[in-house]
């Protein structure tokens, strides 16, 4: 059985008549806190890749899928627009439009800049496809320093040679 209105989920008979359970995105706490109290539950079907704050409530026995991938694009886009509005400091631009002044400032440039992305997973390669137009020097790191990565404990010391750094 597959409930999708939100007040079907406050009645522990309807409860427990679930066997497949998908959050509502993004709802955080208010929609996970109802997991345990579903005994017939075989599926938790999360709408996003992350999935370490859902992982605690999952009852053994129970299968839970991510959606690993569904959200790699839009947060590589998202990326490369904030990382360009920071760099050409647009908040600043459109701070001085308002009061009718030109802004005259060097502007920094992602071209050949150096980037560190930090979780190289599929977001994060992703992210580092997405980056290749404008420069070539792409680090990931990971927690294990494998599949052409660094370690993450290594990023501390390494951090003064990047430009860009993204978390």
């Amino acid at each position: 059985n597959l409930l999708t209105d939100e007040n079907d989920l406050t009645d522990q008979a309807k409860l427990d008549q679930i066997t497949v359970y998908i959050p509502k995105y993004m709802g955080g706490a208010e929609s996970l806190h109802r997991i345990p109290k579903m005994p017939n539950l075989k599926l938790v079907q999360v709408l996003t890749a992350g999935y370490d704050d859902v992982l605690p409530l999952i009852p053994e026995g129970v299968t839970l899928a991510n959606a690993r991938g569904l959200h790699d694009l839009s947060t590589a886009e998202l990326t490369l627009t904030l990382t360009l509005a920071s760099k050409a400091r647009v908040s600043d631009l459109i701070a001085s439009q308002s009061s009718q002044h030109w802004l005259r400032h060097v502007r920094d440039s992602i071209i050949d800049a150096s980037v560190a992305i930090v979780g190289y997973g599929s977001v994060g390669q992703e992210i580092g496809r997405v980056f290749l137009p404008f420069t070539q020097n792409i680090t990931g790191y990971t927690r294990s320093g494998s599949n052409g990565t660094k370690k993450i404990s290594k990023l501390d010391a390494e951090l003064n040679q990047y430009d860009i750094v993204i978390l």
